[in-house]
């Protein structure tokens, strides 16, 4: 009578091949897992760091050069394990609205300038995991021309804490536009303005695997802007 079962050579073969099969599958889905996350990780900083850029070069580019102040001294650098990092702070003026130019309350009826009647400021929190905050000011009443802010004002208006800001006795409106902000740069060179702005958040697992260099993933922007409503006597 014939046997039809395996012999002990054959089964260790089977147990083998679907061993090195199973090993290859789980190694092609923790590759792919792995990428994913950094890869969604990556987009997130990536948009956060964009969503910063794109606001504050479309409004600094519409203001004008002789409104701009900058707090981008040493008063601005915090120690980031080991590391000294700047956490700048900029003003400037703007309009409510520039996109009606009928409105009275932002153009002159006759000539069409800029009546001038908002400040933005933007800055970059001290605390360890950086934020930047981008804050509205609406003077009563509005500035005649494009003066900068009072820094008696400016400098209540850029506290760790964006509710403890406060302007003509109030707290003025904020948002946050990105988080895990690393450096934060401001330098003004004539009538141009150069900002870089990083970004560092760590890994999404707790540890670092063999192969990798770092545990934290950084993105980083540099650009340079120049206010289009300033002339040459506006440039302080």
């Amino acid at each position: 009578m014939k046997s039809y079962g395996f012999s002990l050579i054959e089964l260790i073969v089977a147990v083998g091949l679907f061993l090195g099969v199973s090993v290859l599958v789980f190694a092609f889905f923790r590759y792919g897992t792995r990428s994913f996350f950094k890869a969604t990780q990556k987009h997130g900083m990536q948009t956060d760091a964009l969503r910063t850029i794109e606001s504050l070069q479309m409004e600094l580019k519409r203001s004008a050069g002789a409104s701009v102040l900058l707090e981008n001294d040493s008063t601005r650098a915090v120690n980031v394990e080991g590391e000294t990092v700047q956490r700048d702070v900029i003003s400037f003026i703007t309009l409510k609205d520039f996109r009606d130019l009928t409105n009275s309350e932002n153009f002159e009826p006759t000539t069409g300038v800029p009546l001038w009647n908002r400040y933005w400021v933007y800055y970059a929190t001290m605390e360890e995991e950086g934020r930047m905050i981008r804050l509205k000011v609406d003077p009563d009443p509005a500035p005649q021309g494009p003066m900068p802010l009072l820094r008696s004002d400016f400098v209540r208006l850029f506290y760790d804490n964006p509710q403890t800001n406060v302007f003509e006795g109030e707290t003025p409106p904020y948002v946050v536009l990105a988080h895990n902000v690393y450096d934060f740069r401001l330098g003004r060179d004539g009538g141009t303005f150069e900002i870089s702005l990083k970004l560092k958040e760590k890994h999404q697992k707790d540890a670092v695997e063999a192969g990798e260099r770092r545990p934290y993933d950084y993105y980083e922007i540099k650009l340079t802007v120049t206010p289009e409503n300033s002339f040459p006597n506006d440039l302080l």
